[in-house]
């Protein structure tokens, strides 16, 4: 188990890391957390993140989630989606 914890964000298009925050001691403080103490005021109006079903209670304002009842559940988007959270998951390797 990991004594730190990062909040990591990678761009869609580029794959690049645009965003890190931490470390945060591991076991005090969860994803959301993190996410709801520094990144969420800093994105724009309408801007939101990709981000697994951890944070649907960020949905739709701040965060698209797979298991979105808002977001349409296109095929071809689900599968884009997809592919970009495994990038941010191999990001977080």
């Amino acid at each position: 188990r990991s004594g730190l914890r990062y909040e990591l964000g990678i761009c869609i298009l580029t794959r690049w890391i645009v965003w890190l925050l931490g470390p945060f001691p591991a076991g005090d403080w969860n994803d959301v957390e993190i996410f709801r103490l520094c990144l969420k005021g800093e994105l724009d109006e309408m801007e939101r993140v990709e981000a697994d079903d951890v944070y649907v209670g960020e949905d739709p304002t701040n965060v698209k989630v797979p298991g979105s009842v808002v977001h349409g559940h296109d095929e071809k988007q689900l599968v884009v989606r997809t592919k970009v959270r495994r990038r941010h998951e191999t990001g977080n390797g």
